[in-house]
């Protein structure tokens, strides 16, 4: 699998910051490729913790 499969990670301003499991997804989803609501919100977090020890 290439990153060009998950289409729903292109436009993620938190790509970044994301530890993604194809097989948490999976189980979540149902897609392998898809995206999960719980990972997206972790790397958020991990992105909003980032940039506040940035500045």
């Amino acid at each position: 699998m290439k990153f060009s499969d998950f289409e729903d990670c292109h436009s993620c301003d938190k790509k970044e910051f994301c530890s993604r499991s194809s097989g948490l997804v999976y189980l979540n989803s149902g897609k392998y490729t898809g995206s999960d609501k719980h990972t997206c919100d972790v790397a958020g977090i991990v992105k909003d913790m980032y940039l506040s020890e940035k500045s």
